[in-house]
């Protein structure tokens, strides 16, 4: 399963970020292989310790620089 930004709803960016994250730890945790569309970026399903990382440090570097812009 992948997980798109775009089809998550959310008021803010915040609160759809928060709620990538809750569903790529519980798809993990589930056994699921999983898979993240962010804007410009792109991962492919995979599972795993070190894909869980990947995924969630895009979240959490996700924006940064944005109130810059």
């Amino acid at each position: 399963m992948t997980f798109s930004f775009d089809a998550v709803p959310g008021p803010g960016t915040e609160e759809r970020l928060s709620q990538l994250a809750w569903l790529v730890r519980t798809a993990l945790r589930r056994g699921r292989a999983v898979g993240l569309v962010l804007p410009g970026r792109r991962f492919p399903p995979g599972t795993g310790p070190a894909h869980r990382r990947e995924l969630l440090t895009a979240l959490a570097l996700y924006g940064e620089g944005l109130e810059s812009a």
